[in-house]
């Protein structure tokens, strides 16, 4: 049975935070794995292009182009995710949600790599 009023409004807004902070950690995991593959494709571009036709090599900087842009996106959908959690986390405590509650309501980001 669904809580209501003040009690619904708290368990709402606890409920958006986690959610919040699931969707910012996985869209960092992406960020990172889609970061560190359009690198491993410039790292293999760099080893190997004296060995290459022109045509290799420029299908190969398209690609790693395409991944940058990848990563890119990634990382921008990441960066949204956890202003989603800030935003999320300023509600749970408009909410009146406090740090001694299932989880502790903080503008904190959660622990992530740089990706860029």
């Amino acid at each position: 049975e669904p809580e209501e009023g003040k009690a619904g409004d708290m368990a709402s807004a606890r409920d958006n935070l986690t959610d919040a902070r699931k969707d910012a950690e996985k869209a960092e995991q992406e960020a990172a794995e889609v970061t560190g593959k359009a690198e491993e494709k410039e790292r293999a571009l760099a080893e190997k292009r004296a060995t290459l036709d022109q045509e290799t090599v420029a299908r190969l900087e398209n690609e790693v182009r395409e991944a940058k842009e990848q990563a890119d996106d990634a990382v921008l959908l990441a960066e949204k995710a956890r202003a989603r959690v800030e935003t999320a986390a300023q509600e749970a405590e408009a909410a009146g949600v406090k740090s001694s509650d299932e989880e502790e309501i903080s503008s904190e980001q959660p622990d992530s790599k740089k990706t860029s």
